[in-house]
């Protein structure tokens, strides 16, 4: 029996794609005002000493929430984009008549799509030597941190935070690097706007290739 493959139309795919990532900091940005809005109404209680018996643990949960919030959706945006990508090379795969299928390509994850679409699809847009993949590795990088480390970037305490290979993007961003073991800490929103921007440009543009490109195989 032939398996069945998931079928994608390639407009709709980029439009949903960068809509997703609108729709995560719309959602981000509504919650840290909400908390903000919480935080100043804990504070003024607390101030009259109104606060019950856990008031320490809520105190806790407004210094962090910020964080924990926004490196959440670190990893849901970089997911997001993964499955985009995967989804152009079925497009690819459906509309190319090379034999080589996805599944032939070394690798894993959103290197592997890339290497497909570069050298099977001989989309330009998705060589890897490129500035915005460059960009695009410093966030994979963060990403598996913050999904497999707990956002820890020193396993080992002799070792200089400031030699990370990820210290000075992180630095030129914005982004906290708490203690000496450096816990990555996003507080501020404009670093998931910044892949937000990031990979709308790179979709767009692996967008317009492919459909130039296989624009006869449709």
């Amino acid at each position: 029996m032939t398996k069945q493959k998931i079928s994608f139309d390639l407009e709709l795919t980029n439009k949903i794609f960068k809509a997703n990532l609108d729709s995560l900091i719309s959602v981000s940005r509504d919650s840290i005002i909400e908390q903000e809005k919480n935080f100043q109404i804990f504070i003024d209680k607390l101030s009259k000493e109104e606060v019950d018996e856990n008031w320490l643990d809520k105190s806790a949960h407004y210094s962090n929430i910020d964080w924990i919030l926004l490196n959440s959706i670190l990893l849901s945006s970089f997911s997001f984009f993964e499955h985009h990508v995967f989804a152009l090379c079925r497009i690819v795969e459906d509309r190319s008549n090379n034999r080589i299928q996805i599944e032939d390509i070394n690798g894993r994850g959103i290197f592997k799509f890339c290497n497909y679409l570069f050298l099977v699809g001989q989309i330009q847009n998705a060589d890897k030597t490129k500035k915005v993949w460059q960009e695009i590795i410093y966030f994979q990088k963060i990403r598996n941190l913050i999904a497999h480390n707990g956002g820890i970037m020193l396993t080992d305490p002799t070792k200089k935070l400031e030699n990370h290979e990820c210290y000075n993007f992180l630095r030129k961003n914005n982004v906290i690097m708490a203690g000496s073991l450096g816990h990555i800490r996003i507080k501020d929103i404009s670093f998931i706007q910044v892949f937000r921007d990031l990979t709308a440009e790179i979709s767009d543009e692996l967008t317009y290739e492919i459909a130039e490109n296989y624009k006869n195989s449709c």
